[in-house]
């Protein structure tokens, strides 16, 4: 009977925990969209475990599309997956091009 008990309090903590970080991971959706305009910034696959943040970043002499993955467990067990895309029209030289690509790591 006690281990039961246990078993059921256990299970109504891990309940909690992911409640709350689904509210997290749904405010941080929610600030994306009220902070930015639809062409700055917007969100993926909302409804998704993992839904992404795209971040168009218009830089001098290329433009960079950031993706920000909320991997299923983020915030407290997993990072953010993190990628970019250069819009390849945006971008002139192939010198140019390369060093944008390799500066990607470094995001």
């Amino acid at each position: 009977s006690t281990r039961l008990t246990l078993v059921v309090v256990s299970k109504v903590a891990v309940m909690d925990e992911n409640c709350e970080l689904q509210e997290r991971r749904e405010a941080e959706l929610e600030f994306v969209s009220s902070a930015y305009g639809p062409d700055e910034a917007w969100v993926e696959k909302p409804e998704s475990p993992s839904p992404s943040i795209r971040r168009r970043l218009s830089l001098d002499d290329a433009e960079v599309i950031l993706s920000l993955t909320l991997i299923h467990g983020y915030p407290a067990k997993q990072a953010l997956e993190i990628s970019a895309i250069v819009v390849d029209d945006s971008v002139s030289s192939n010198c140019l091009k390369k060093a944008v690509w390799n500066s990607m790591p470094k995001l």
